[in-house]
């Protein structure tokens, strides 16, 4: 392995540096999503589509990958965990990063690496940590171990026998950690078929083809993406006038007009639970469901915080200029329909827009009454707890 060196006490350090190298290169995280590209693993459901990692690659901003709380917390227990580990096994960790020796495209930040050449896994959720516990790794880590090998062991059929790693997982509330240890003997396979597939990526960077869709489908990102992101400045600047005009309402500042108005949700009723009470099957529940629905997607950009003082003029006039930009993408919803259907695509990109083909919901009113279900068994899976939120509205001039 060929080692790279970053000032950070962290696998993950958050800088400019690091981040630079990380997106110029195919990281742990980023095999996830070609393996399941590739079929090689059942992705969970918050794995990107491959589009959406090549663009990130190929620079596009509105692709990066926001931060989430999920996120944030695993890099503040990651040292935690690290620590835990040291005490438990005896065996000291160092953060490394380091890039492939035949192709230092691929690369990786690892948590912890021993002296002896273990390497070292560290998540921070109660999930991974009850199938720690029962000496699991969910198998959708499987592709990041398996990288985390190629980068640092080199070619899969040079891999000794004898090589270690682990998979420890840390409980964020119990204070407790679970290590499973995998050999690579376990990971050669996936390995080699993986390390195929990073090449064939890397190989569509360098070309600039979408790895899903080619050249058509870049063609379309190239029109599309400019509307994208002025649909989500737009959105963006609402949203933090909106909730500057809301908390100083909340405060008990008049705003002439506008007025803050409470809501209360309508009680939820849990039907998952109660479809496993009563035993029902999925294709019971699928003759109940309407017809499947063909949606395009742009997400919610961040929060913006705004001065009072500008928030009213910036709401009304950014009110204006959303309903603009969501006039100029109406029309390439139809566009995008018609390409996916044409290139075989269940997904176009992520994590902003997409086209997506949406279950229909069931009509579970019909099903309980067809089906007989005691009324009891509705009620108690359904809360009737009141909460309040407060909206926006704007009344008329």
């Amino acid at each position: 392995m060929i080692y790279v060196n970053f000032k950070a006490q962290s696998g993950t350090p958050d800088t400019a540096e690091w981040h630079k190298w990380r997106q110029r290169g195919i990281g742990g995280s980023d095999a996830i999503i070609i393996a399941a590209a590739e079929g090689l693993v059942e992705p969970p459901s918050w794995v990107r589509h491959i589009n959406a990692l090549f663009f990130e690659k190929r620079g596009y901003d509105c692709f990066k990958v926001q931060t989430n709380e999920a996120m944030r917390r695993g890099t503040e227990l990651e040292p935690i965990i690290r620590e835990r580990f040291e005490r438990r096994t005896g065996i000291p960790l160092m953060p490394s990063f380091g890039e492939c020796e035949f192709n230092r495209r691929i690369r990786s930040s690892f948590d912890g690496v021993s002296f002896d050449d273990r390497i070292t896994e560290i998540k921070g959720s109660e999930k991974c940590y009850q199938r720690a516990l029962l000496q699991e790794i969910p198998e959708y880590y499987t592709p990041q171990l398996a990288h985390q090998f190629l980068v640092y062991h080199g070619h899969p059929d040079t891999w000794r026998p004898d090589l270690v790693g682990y998979f420890c997982a840390g409980h964020p509330e119990l204070e407790d950690i679970a290590t499973v240890t995998y050999n690579s003997g376990q990971l050669q396979f996936l390995a080699r078929k993986l390390l195929a597939a990073e090449e064939r990526f890397i190989d569509s960077l360098r070309k600039n083809v979408a790895p899903a869709g080619g050249p058509r489908f870049m063609e379309f990102i190239e029109k599309i993406e400019p509307l994208i992101r002025e649909r989500l400045a737009a959105e963006e600047l609402v949203l933090g006038s909106k909730q500057t005009l809301v908390q100083a309402m909340s405060e008990g500042q008049r705003v002439d007009g506008f007025q803050l108005k409470q809501v209360t949700p309508k009680p939820k009723t849990d039907w998952r639970a109660i479809i496993e009470e009563v035993g029902a099957t999925e294709d019971e529940i699928d003759r109940y469901r309407s017809k499947p629905v063909l949606a395009f997607n742009c997400s919610r950009a961040k929060l913006l915080d705004v001065p009072l003082k500008d928030a009213i003029g910036m709401y009304h006039g950014q009110v204006k200029r959303l309903a603009e930009a969501e006039t100029q993408l109406k029309p390439v919803q139809e566009e995008a329909k018609v390409l996916m259907s044409s290139l075989g695509l269940d997904q176009l990109v992520g994590p902003y827009f997409s086209v997506v083909t949406r279950r229909g919901t069931p009509a579970y009113k019909r099903w309980w009454t067809e089906r007989g279900i005691d009324k009891s068994i509705i009620a108690r899976h359904t809360t009737d707890e009141e909460s309040e939120s407060s909206t926006l509205e704007a009344l008329p001039a």
